[in-house]
């Protein structure tokens, strides 16, 4: 018999609190977000980005409108 262990870990970050201040560095483009991003798809590919996230392909997923 073999054995899964998963640790999981909760990480509570402030969001609201900086929501404003960071949409308007994105827009004046002070801030450039896209070293967070590790794919792109449109709207028609978002399940693509799911299953890329799914399979580890993929930390986080930009959907261009």
């Amino acid at each position: 018999s073999s054995e899964i262990t998963s640790h999981y870990r909760v990480v509570s970050l402030p969001v609201r609190a900086y929501a404003d201040e960071l949409l308007a560095d994105v827009l004046q483009g002070t801030l450039n977000p896209a070293p967070v991003f590790t794919k792109t798809v449109d709207l028609d590919s978002i399940a693509e980005g799911y299953q890329a996230m799914d399979e580890r392909n993929a930390i986080k997923v930009l959907v261009e409108v």
